[in-house]
């Protein structure tokens, strides 16, 4: 109906990106309680390599020095805000610098980093047949301004690859 420009009235279209586990824990029982369908946009990376992206490496950084809660909201930000402007390999220069200064070793999902475990193709496999549609949302979740034509191209296509392997059929909507 959307590509025939015929949408019913107060259409609405819910989408989620990433692909955390919690969604899947949290948001997901409560559509497939009430039949409402949406589309998760993964990052590939997360969520089949289990590479934590970048913003939670920060995060989870941040959160174990030595300062009071706001402080470390306002430091992730402004660092957050910095990191985003600056290109892969920078990126993660700066990154491992600050989990060096804190002491933090996020490379694999422990309980205590539970917040930030990524779906499983079991997961996938159960919302896909409650209707639940993916998308890709790249490999890595780089911040695209930053790459080149090739480094974009390659984020795009091979998430579209890798998710196409596992749910065999994917929105043509990209995030």
């Amino acid at each position: 109906m959307m590509y025939e420009r015929r949408l019913p009235k107060n259409a609405l279209a819910i989408t989620f990106d990433d692909g955390y586990r919690n969604w899947y824990e949290y948001a997901f029982p409560i559509l497939k309680k009430y039949s409402v369908h949406a589309t998760m946009f993964i990052a590939t990376d997360f969520v089949f390599k289990k590479n934590p992206l970048w913003v939670d490496r920060l995060e989870y950084a941040i959160g174990l020095e030595n300062d009071d809660i706001e402080s470390k909201i306002n430091r992730d930000a402004e660092i957050r805000a910095q990191l985003k402007k600056v290109g892969s390999i920078e990126r993660e220069r700066h990154l491992a610098a600050i989990e060096r200064s804190s002491s933090a070793e996020f490379r694999n999902f422990e309980m205590e980093r539970a917040v930030y475990t990524p779906l499983t193709n079991t997961d996938i496999e159960a919302m896909k047949n409650s209707g639940i549609t993916f998308g890709a949302h790249t490999k890595s979740h780089p911040i695209l301004s930053t790459l080149s034509a090739q480094e974009t191209e390659v984020e795009v296509r091979d998430s579209v690859i890798a998710l196409k392997e596992v749910t065999h059929n994917i929105s043509e909507t990209f995030a």
